[in-house]
């Protein structure tokens, strides 16, 4: 199983543009709720559909903050699949994160623009392909030594997808070795932050 997170999306291609004005408050996701999406952005899916892969497309977020919710884009994607497509499947029930992290587990492969997808593939062992639309996830790629996996918003388009997917299928017990150096490492960090958080606030007598 492959899972793809849905938003938000790329900037409009050249021969799909649509003028939209950057200076409201929409979401990209909102944004891309009222946007020309071409058919190519679907052109990916269908050719790993073809090499034996299920894509699974997973809203992570839907919040009513300026209208964040993945659905929008699930929803538009999946109006856009030729009638009788086989192999590419969405998620549409609500998910506690446990349950998210259960989903991501249990893939082969996880594509991911939302940064905790990326993060609960790394901590469960599943190799992810993230497409950054903010510089934390090129840092969360960095710690793992694998920026090389990390795919601009802006430069994603259908082909670049397909090249660094790819790109990760041919390396994968490489990707996967990063992964048992660096998590153990990473882990620490983390447990180290957490307990200094635990120590201001008792100090600071808040909890």
């Amino acid at each position: 199983v492959l899972y793809v997170n849905t938003a938000p999306p790329a900037p409009p291609e050249p021969d799909d543009e649509e003028v939209i004005d950057e200076t409201d408050e929409q979401s990209d996701v909102e944004r891309f709720g009222r946007s020309k999406f071409g058919p190519r952005r679907i052109a990916a899916a269908a050719k790993l559909t073809a090499q034996g892969y299920a894509v699974v497309f997973v809203p992570q977020v839907s919040s009513a903050f300026h209208n964040d919710d993945d659905a929008m884009v699930q929803s538009r994607i999946q109006q856009l699949l030729p009638p009788g497509t086989h192999g590419v499947y969405f998620l549409s029930v609500n998910l506690s994160y446990e349950e998210v992290k259960a989903v991501f587990a249990s893939c082969v492969y996880v594509v991911g623009t939302r940064m905790h997808s990326v993060i609960f593939a790394l901590t469960s062992g599943v190799p992810a392909l993230a497409i950054a639309y903010e510089r934390k996830t090129v840092g969360i790629m960095s710690s793992f030594s694998l920026q090389e996996y990390v795919i601009p918003m802006e430069r994603a388009t259908s082909e670049l997808l397909e090249q660094k997917f790819l790109e990760l299928d041919g390396h994968r017990e490489e990707y996967l070795a990063k992964l048992d150096i660096h998590m153990p490492v990473e882990q620490k960090r983390a447990e180290e932050a957490f307990q200094e958080v635990q120590a201001f606030l008792a100090k600071n007598g808040l909890v």
